[in-house]
């Protein structure tokens, strides 16, 4: 790929994975800018070496040990204030900016920046889950799809025209941690097509559907309730599926709140006499329909 392309993302396994496909893939990356990071300098500049052949090293940890394998220049963001201002005269111009996982709303003069646009990875089937964190939500709602979206950035946020989008299944029990490696996987392979496609330019934009839209933002504690109305299934993805926010899970069952730290498991047809009763160590409760295996942390 001879476009240039300014690489925004965070210290995590999303943003390393999409970097990576995209340096394998022949990605012309000339700046990496890393997010929640506390100072804002340029960390690392190009090798001097940087006319020979550069090799990625295997199992690298972090975003910036990626941009510094391959001799790329690492701009540290520590907050949106540092983007409000336009930037000093003279900054080079890139073809792309692309994020992944950066938690910074990009202003107006640096969508302006690039000539062919700022372009986003969003975890969810665009116009669906808009927000900051959409595969909770999905989790929360226990769907059995989800996917990906590379979309044009718009001052409207996860609003811009879509220019690719696959699903993927979400089986009952992945961890948000599972899928987001392979929403990461799949994040990379749209952005390495779609800028094959810029390039020669067959690339089509694909206006969203404002009418199918819905936007959900940060979880507040509520969010995390389990309520006897759901499925079993539902709770139980649920629970599997945000156990790494490490919160317990209120419950109210009956006349008693149960505070759940995790499940065992669920049975989607089996019934129960009573709203809930322990078997062992466990909890069974009736949900509608099925019984969840609980782990309680404690009743009151």
């Amino acid at each position: 790929m001879a476009l240039s392309i300014q690489f925004l993302g965070s210290d995590g396994a999303f943003s390393r994975t999409v970097l990576q496909a995209l340096l394998a893939a022949g990605g012309n990356v000339v700046t990496v800018w890393l997010a929640g990071t506390p100072v804002s300098s340029v960390l690392a500049k190009a090798s001097r070496t940087a006319h020979l052949p550069q090799i990625p090293v295997a199992n690298l940890t972090s975003l910036g040990g990626i941009a510094r394998a391959w001799g790329i220049p690492l701009q540290a963001i520590a907050s949106a204030r540092e983007l409000r201002c336009p930037p000093p005269a003279g900054i080079d111009p890139v073809d792309i900016i692309l994020a992944a996982c950066f938690p910074v709303r990009l202003p107006r003069w640096l969508r302006a920046l690039p000539t062919h646009g700022c372009f986003n990875l969003h975890p969810s089937l665009l116009p669906a889950y808009r927000g900051p964190t959409p595969l909770f939500w999905q989790l929360r709602a226990g769907l059995p799809t989800g996917g990906m979206t590379l979309h044009v950035m718009t001052e409207a946020l996860d609003a811009g025209a879509i220019v690719a989008q696959e699903s993927l299944p979400l089986p009952a029990g992945i961890s948000a941690a599972g899928a987001t490696q392979q929403l990461a996987e799949i994040g990379g392979r749209l952005v390495v097509g779609a800028f094959a496609a810029l390039e020669d330019g067959t690339l089509h934009r694909r206006p969203q559907e404002e009418q199918e839209a819905s936007y959900f933002s940060w979880p507040k504690e509520r969010d995390f309730h389990l309520s006897t109305h759901w499925s079993a299934e539902r709770a139980f993805r649920f629970i599997r599926g945000t156990a790494d926010w490490g919160r317990p899970y209120p419950l109210l069952c009956g006349n008693c709140r149960f505070s759940i730290a995790g499940t065992s498991g669920f049975s989607p047809d089996a019934r129960l006499d009573n709203p809930w009763e322990w078997r062992g160590a466990e909890l069974w409760v009736r949900f509608r329909p099925g019984i969840l295996r609980a782990i309680p942390l404690g009743v009151r």
